[in-house]
């Protein structure tokens, strides 16, 4: 599934999800920053330090098919110093929003086999 993450109505960047965790509600997928973007700001952990923040507004993900993805936190690992890139996760998406947004995905079909 393809999101936009923001900060309040400001689009930091895209990225499409894959079901990483189903039972926890979890999906993430490779982040592409737009110019708005600053790692010091946005991401929690950068290369292998923890950043401890707040982000204020805090990050929200939306798709253009099913409009804002209700979930329990957007998080951004920032990576790109050690050549790993950029990763977005998001948590606690519920049920059954997650089956709806995910049941066309391999990864969620093998999972529940």
């Amino acid at each position: 599934m393809k999101v936009s993450i923001q900060q309040g109505d400001v689009v930091i960047g895209y990225a499409i999800l894959d079901a990483t965790d189903p039972p926890m509600g979890v999906a993430s997928g490779k982040f592409e920053p737009t110019s708005a973007y600053d790692s010091q700001r946005h991401a929690y952990f950068v290369d292998e330090a923890h950043a401890d923040r707040t982000v204020t507004p805090p990050l929200t993900a939306h798709s253009d098919k099913f409009g804002a993805i209700e979930c329990a936190g957007v998080g951004i690992e920032d990576f790109r110093s050690m050549m790993e890139g950029i990763e977005v996760t998001l948590l606690g998406i519920p049920y059954p929003d997650y089956e709806t947004f995910f049941s066309s995905y391999d990864a969620y079909k093998a999972y529940w086999k």
